[in-house]
C-alpha cells in the first residue's frame, strides 16, 4: 500500500489525482479528516488520519510526503518509515532537506529501507540528466553545470519558497565540498532547444542536486531561469514585499495552464581533457512532471525495486527513469 502524506495542498492533490489515474490507489493521509474526505471521495481513495508523531504504517509498503515546508515535516515522518520498514519518499529540493535526508543513509541501509528526497521534478529531471551527460562523458566528470528552465503558472507554496529563498545565500561544489554562493553570481545563455533560442539563466545555489548528484565530479553548478522580474530582485532586500506578492498569487496553475505549461532541463559534464558532453531532457508542465515523476518512482518501489539507503532517483533506477514519463524527451547537443 502507498500512503500520501499532505494530499490536501495544491501539489498533494495533483499528485493524488494521478496516481488515481494511473492505478495506484494510494491512501491519503494526514490530521483533518474532512479535508482529506474532500479529496479522496471524488477518485475513490481511502484516508487514514494521524499527524507526523502518530500516523499509522500498518501495511504500508511506501509513504509519499507532498506536505511542505519539509524541513518541518521531514524529519518525524522519515523516522516513522526507517523504524517500521517503510520507503520513504517526498518532494524536497533544497539543500538543507537533502544534507538532512543524508544523515539517515547508514541507519536506512541497516534497516533494509528506500529514502528518496526529491522525487518531483526539480530533482528526478535535474539528477537524471546529470547523470547522463557524467556517465556518458569519455573519462570521469571533473565538472558538471546543470541548468532548469519551466514555463507556466506558479502556485503559492512555489512561490513563496523561490521568493523567500532569493536572499539567502546557498551553496556551490567546488573540489568535492561545498562553498558559500550567492544567488544570482554567474549567468550564462544556454540553449533548451526549445525553441526559445538562447535564455539567460543565473545561478540558484539552493537547489539540492548540488550535494546530491553526480557525486564523482568535484566541480557542480546550478541554474535556473528566473524570470527578469525576479532576477532583479536577488539580493535586494525586499523580504516583506516578496512574501506580500507570494500570498497574492492563486493557490496554483489551472488544469488549462498546467496543459500549456512546460519544462526543460539542460546539463554539461567536462572531463579532465576538456571533452565535454550536453544534452537537455524536455517534458511538461513542473508539477505535472512532478506528479508523473513521483508516480513512476512508487511503481518502481511496488514491483519490488526498492535499493537500501538513501538515493537519488538516479542512482537508484538509473538515468533512464525520466524517460518513463509521459511527454518526457531527452536530446544530445
Amino acid at each position: 500500500m502507498i500512503l500520501l502524506y499532505g494530499a490536501t495542498g495544491y501539489t498533494g492533490r495533483l499528485v493524488a489525482r494521478t496516481f488515481a489515474e494511473q492505478g495506484l490507489q494510494p491512501v491519503l493521509s494526514g490530521r483533518r479528516e474532512d479535508a482529506l474526505r474532500a479529496v479522496a471521495d471524488p477518485l475513490g481513495l481511502d484516508v487514514r488520519i494521524g499527524g507526523l508523531d502518530d500516523l499509522d504504517l500498518s501495511a504500508t509498503q511506501a509513504l509519499l510526503n507532498c506536505a511542505g515546508p519539509f524541513g518541518r515535516t521531514q524529519a518525524p515522518l522519515l523516522r516513522r518509515c526507517v523504524d517500521a520498514g517503510v520507503a520513504y519518499l517526498d518532494l524536497a529540493g533544497e539543500v538543507d532537506e537533502h544534507l538532512a535526508a543524508a544523515a539517515w543513509n547508514d541507519r536506512a541501509r541497516a534497516a533494509g529501507v528506500l529514502v528518496m528526497p526529491g522525487a518531483g521534478y526539480g530533482i528526478v529531471a535535474s539528477d537524471c540528466l546529470a547523470a547522463y551527460v557524467a556517465e556518458t562523458l569519455v573519462g570521469p566528470p571533473v565538472r558538471v553545470e546543470v541548468a532548469l528552465k519551466t514555463v507556466g503558472a506558479v502556485s503559492r507554496g512555489t512561490a513563496e519558497v523561490v521568493l523567500g529563498s532569493l536572499r539567502r545565500p546557498g551553496v556551490r561544489r567546488r573540489s568535492g565540498a561545498l562553498v558559500a554562493c550567492r544567488a544570482g553570481r554567474a549567468r550564462m545563455k544556454v540553449d533548451f532547444g526549445d525553441g526559445d533560442g538562447l535564455t539567460t539563466v543565473v545561478t540558484n545555489p539552493w537547489r539540492a542536486d548540488l550535494v546530491a548528484s553526480v557525486p564523482a565530479a568535484p566541480s557542480y553548478d546550478t541554474y535556473m531561469a528566473f524570470p527578469t522580474p525576479v532576477r532583479m530582485m536577488i539580493g535586494i532586500p525586499h523580504g516583506g514585499l516578496l512574501r506580500a506578492v507570494a500570498r497574492r498569487l492563486p493557490e496554483g496553475p489551472t488544469d488549462e495552464a498546467l496543459a500549456q505549461g512546460r519544462s526543460a532541463v539542460w546539463a554539461r559534464a567536462t572531463g579532465t581533457g576538456g571533452a565535454q558532453t550536453t544534452a537537455v531532457l524536455r517534458g511538461p508542465d513542473a508539477y505535472i512532471f512532478t506528479a508523473k515523476a513521483a508516480a513512476a518512482c512508487m511503481r518502481r518501489i511496488l514491483a519490488g525495486d526498492a535499493p537500501p539507503g538513501v538515493h537519488t532517483p538516479a542512482s537508484a533506477w538509473g538515468y533512464d527513469l525520466a524517460l518513463e514519463i509521459d511527454r518526457v524527451v531527452r536530446v544530445d547537443v
